[in-house]
């Protein structure tokens, strides 16, 4: 019999309503943060937990917990060492949001995999470094000055990178970018910018040319993941990497297709 039968699921959701609640756009309310985590307990005693979140602006969120709970009996009884079959499984399963909770399931089933084989997830998938650099991430604020703070305090902790949320308001943004390259521009920090998929292409193109003569890392989805054809017209008049947003893909095919079609230079997605 193969080791690693699963004979438990614990699935935790929670959230604080009395958290700092970050928003991502001028136009957004703040949001709330729903953590929900699954746990997987073996026969022989592993352990392997795995985790998502989702927010939403008026409320905590229930779905992805209530989701996650359909996938349980998929996997009871398996053994964890058959991660790949599961994944099928439990994805072939009639469930319009599959992806967030079978994300759960899949990070816990690689966790248990990772101690049994005593190795971490890095080197079991065949990664070669031990260390990556990292860039710190901001939400949006209400004044510049509460910008500037912030990356000062990212740059105080030894971060070498800052991704700004803007205000996904184009003249807002562009007056943010250049107080924030005035006062960082020679500092040896590097920067980014996510305007959140908000501009439309001629704001997103000028916004592109700016950050290019600035010298920043890359504009992260300045327009709607599903226009193409805008980025593909961004991408071929400016140099400056461009990133999808990513949220909203939801297959490995679709992010294929927007690759063959040149309309990023590099991808991230959920």
């Amino acid at each position: 019999m193969k080791p690693l039968k699963i004979k438990k699921v614990e699935l935790i959701t929670y959230g604080d309503p009395n958290q700092d609640k970050p928003w991502w756009a001028l136009s957004n309310k703040p949001a709330y943060f729903t953590h929900n985590v699954c746990k997987i307990t073996t026969e022989d005693g592993y352990i392997g937990l795995g985790s998502t979140y989702s927010f939403c602006d008026d409320d905590f969120e229930y779905a992805t917990f209530e989701s996650a709970r359909t996938y349980a009996d998929a996997i009871l009884g398996e053994s964890a060492l058959d991660r790949e079959a599961l994944w099928y499984k439990m994805m072939g399963k009639p469930n319009s949001m599959a992806n967030a909770p079978v994300s759960m399931y899949d990070m816990a089933l690689w966790d248990i995999v990772g101690k049994y084989a005593k190795l971490p997830l890095y080197q079991l998938l065949g990664g070669y470094r031990d260390k990556i650099l990292a860039y710190a991430s901001g939400m949006t604020y209400n004044t510049i000055p509460e910008y500037l703070e912030v990356v000062q305090e990212a740059m105080d902790h030894g971060y070498k990178a800052f991704k700004l949320h803007c205000y996904c308001i184009f003249d807002k943004d562009l007056e943010l970018v250049k107080a924030v390259q005035e006062k960082f521009g020679n500092s040896g920090m590097r920067f980014s910018l996510d305007p959140d998929l908000r501009y439309n292409r001629e704001d997103s193109i000028k916004m592109a040319r700016v950050l290019e003569d600035f010298g920043w890392d890359w504009l992260e989805s300045p327009t709607s993941d599903y226009d193409y054809i805008g980025y593909k017209k961004i991408v071929d008049k400016t140099n400056i990497p461009l990133s999808c947003g990513g949220n909203l893909m939801l297959n490995l095919q679709e992010i294929a297709n927007y690759i063959r079609l040149d309309a990023w230079t590099d991808v991230r997605a959920d």
